[in-house]
């Protein structure tokens, strides 16, 4: 029994119309709307990412009108807006989702109920590789953010001990500065005392003084000097050591939630592409157990892109990553070999 069992998985929780309303309102304001058209309903992705699957199904749907498409609620409306509605009639009751454009409008959904599932999964393995250099401080960054995220948009109740005490690491900014993506993280995120605190207990449970003094000062001046001075520390050698802390505390973390599961072919094409990779790494003159595995001052951690169970995953494969990091001296050289 894990601490959040309870919430691992919340399948068809009916949404009042005020609630659906709600959701719709911020997939608008994200400009993440979208409609999945499928056999048992009309899906709306709410939160899709490597640890959350949370998605709202209209059931037994009827439109009036086009459906708008996700670059619609960006590029062609200027204000759109959803009202959630009943209408009763004497011999049927219908629950109606309008779309409008200000005074124009847009679309209507009629529907039965309205429900929202999420399931919450492993993402301690997940890698995805979208800058080129520092693939395993990226990489940590973009899995505190799921964290983060996750509490945020679900609240803290879907979130174990281990993720709340972690998850704040993502609002100190040095730790942030190799950002997973090609932006900036800073207007997503706050630069917060917590986070300090969060970077400073990593330190102190590795003995780094070095670190402890370097974060004990910048919470005191906030340069742009420290920052990226603390985020080229992360990167050296000595580095290296807090990273893998970090790294092990997201995979506890992780642990306790449910992995994702595919059709029998494609989970016997994974089992043996997961094997072919052991071999290959063993017969290279690695030791370890998947995912991690060591050759010399040779560090290797195998992550993988895993596609969602529901809506779209069919179209998408599932590939693993070498990410591969070398201790050379003071340095720290990172690399990623992906989609083997």
């Amino acid at each position: 029994m894990t601490e959040n069992e309870d919430i691992i998985m919340k399948e068809d929780m009916i949404l009042s119309n005020e609630s659906l309303e709600f959701l719709i309102e911020d997939l608008i304001k994200e400009g993440a709307l979208e409609f999945v058209k499928k056999e048992d309903g009309l899906y709306i992705p709410y939160m899709m990412n490597d640890s959350t699957e949370y998605f709202i199904r209209l059931e037994s749907p009827k439109v009036i009108g086009r459906l708008p498409k996700k670059e619609d609620t960006i590029n062609k409306y200027k204000k759109l807006e959803p009202d959630c509605y009943t209408e009763k009639n004497e011999d049927k009751t219908v629950n109606i989702l309008s779309l409008s454009d200000g005074y124009k409008g847009v679309c209507g959904i009629q529907y039965t109920k309205a429900y929202s599932s999420f399931t919450l999964y492993q993402y301690h393995e997940s890698g995805h590789y979208w800058m080129k250099d520092y693939p395993m401080l990226r990489r940590l960054v973009y899995q505190i953010g799921l964290i983060y995220d996750k509490c945020d948009y679900l609240s803290e109740t879907a979130c174990n001990r281990t993720e709340l005490n972690i998850k704040n690491l993502i609002e100190f900014a040095p730790f942030r500065y190799y950002s997973p993506i090609s932006e900036s993280l800073d207007e997503w995120y706050h630069d917060d005392i917590e986070g300090a605190k969060t970077m400073l207990a990593i330190a102190n449970e590795a003995k780094d003084k070095k670190l402890q003094m370097l974060i004990k000062i910048y919470v005191k001046f906030k340069t742009n000097f420290l920052k990226r001075k603390i985020s080229k520390y992360l990167i050296s050698a000595r580095g290296f050591y807090i990273l893998q802390i970090i790294d092990k505390k997201i995979e506890k973390a992780s642990q306790p939630y449910n992995k994702r599961v595919y059709c029998k072919k494609t989970e016997k094409t994974i089992k043996e592409k997961r094997a072919q990779i052991i071999k290959k790494l063993e017969k290279s003159g690695y030791e370890g157990s998947y995912p991690y595995f060591q050759k010399g001052q040779v560090y290797v951690k195998v992550t993988t892109e895993q596609p969602f169970t529901i809506l779209d995953w069919e179209e998408i494969s599932y590939h693993f990553n070498l990410e591969i990091t070398k201790l050379d001296g003071k340095k720290q050289i990172q690399s990623v070999e992906q989609k083997i």
